[in-house]
């Protein structure tokens, strides 16, 4: 029982022991919908947004859906043996920071599969801070694990980093209901959810009633 933001807020505790307010739960059609609202409310001429590649081709196209500047900072790719892995090049992420209003941040990472260590986390979240960038953290992955991998939500780090990031969120990945227009955005940064939930309503999107029922099934531990 309970609403769906509830419901949501209690899988975070449950899944990652993160504390989250289901006033701070906004609905997305989707979260390529989500994270082009965030670069609205986020970016300007002079701040784009950055991105780690290589990535999922979505994050490509919000150059071209947002008309805001694509920055990039290239994961290094280490080959060990026939085993290859990535690495953040921080050298990289802290020039382009700079010059950026978001850092769109895919984790776990779609094409490469890397779930980021605790410490790049931290890291990554402390220059952003410093630099007044927000994190947007698409994390649509993070019940897809194996091997007894391990995920950390970016926002659950330290209440200040919270501040900082959006995190989207859906059921459509890890409980294969794609296409059905719903999603989540958990802003807990009070002034931030209100920009993104002005600018989201202007846009004038719908989420279906198949998509919130596969939702609610889901996040409720009913599919589990």
């Amino acid at each position: 029982s309970g609403s769906l933001r509830e419901i949501i807020a209690a899988r975070m505790q449950k899944l990652y022991n993160w504390d989250v307010d289901p006033e701070y739960v906004v609905y997305t059609a989707g979260v390529n919908n989500g994270y082009n609202i965030a670069a609205r409310v986020l970016c300007s001429t002079q701040k784009g947004y950055l991105i780690q590649t290589p990535v999922y081709n979505e994050f490509l196209d919000t150059e071209h859906k947002t008309g805001f500047r694509q920055r990039t900072a290239r994961l290094e790719k280490k080959v060990e043996g026939n085993r290859i892995r990535y690495e953040v090049d921080i050298d990289a992420f802290k020039r382009e920071v700079n010059r950026s209003g978001m850092f769109l941040l895919c984790h776990p990472h779609n094409p490469v599969g890397k779930i980021y260590l605790h410490e790049e986390l931290k890291y990554m979240a402390e220059i952003c801070i410093e630099n007044n960038v927000t994190i947007v953290s698409d994390e649509i992955h993070s019940e897809l694990l194996l091997g007894g991998a391990k995920f950390t939500p970016m926002a659950s780090l330290s209440p200040e980093i919270a501040q900082h990031t959006i995190t989207m969120i859906s059921a459509s990945k890890a409980f294969n209901v794609p296409g059905l227009t719903c999603a989540f955005a958990i802003i807990p940064n009070d002034e931030l959810r209100k920009r993104f939930t002005r600018i989201a309503d202007g846009m004038n999107f719908e989420l279906s009633t198949l998509g919130l029922t596969a939702a609610r099934v889901a996040f409720s531990g009913k599919a589990d």
